[in-house]
């Protein structure tokens, strides 16, 4: 079983899933995968040097290979990834349909929060990430990815509230979720 774990960066996505992956489902990052596969093949050390320094046709080149990559893993796998990807002012699917179709999907998480609350977030990971301002509208934008991979996939989309000293009930959300799976 996959299941697509997506929200804005610093949204909090990893924590949200935590029960998860205690109760035996393996977490894997699709942008880690990735960047296995750009440092070998383009020389690219971190994941904001993957997305500000590749071209879209290097980027969906990385992409297809981590998707193939991941699609091969049998068991209980939660894949966190982002829905769009900013780049310039320009959005770009997380996981285009070729990608999306190969990985089979069971279901699709979608992590948010308060805008204000994920600001806070993010400036709190500034000295760990190279973070871009965060664009308010991406959080919609995402939705919009979301709806159209759950057309595309048939897989069921849950949107998990993750709000600020709530993360317990989050995860519990969470796991209701995919119970119902």
């Amino acid at each position: 079983m996959k299941i697509i774990v997506t929200g804005v960066p610093g949204v909090g996505k990893s924590s949200v899933v935590k029960g998860l992956v205690e109760d035996g489902w393996r977490l894997i990052g699709f942008g880690t995968i990735m960047l296995e596969i750009a440092k070998e093949k383009h020389g690219i050390n971190d994941r904001d040097e993957m997305r500000r320094k590749l071209k879209v046709s290097e980027y969906r080149e990385v992409q297809i290979a981590a998707a193939k990559k991941i699609a091969e893993m049998d068991g209980k796998v939660l894949v966190d990834t982002h829905a769009s990807i900013i780049n310039s002012g320009w959005y770009y699917p997380g996981l285009p349909m070729n990608q999306l179709l190969s990985l089979k999907a069971d279901g699709i998480l979608v992590v948010e929060a308060d805008p204000k609350e994920l600001q806070l977030r993010r400036k709190k990971d500034a000295g760990i990430r190279k973070r871009d301002e965060f664009p308010f509208e991406m959080q919609d934008i995402n939705r919009y990815f979301v709806s159209a991979y759950s057309a595309i996939s048939g897989a069921p989309v849950f949107f998990i509230k993750n709000r600020e000293g709530k993360l317990e009930d989050s995860i519990e959300a969470v796991k209701k979720a995919c119970e119902s799976l």
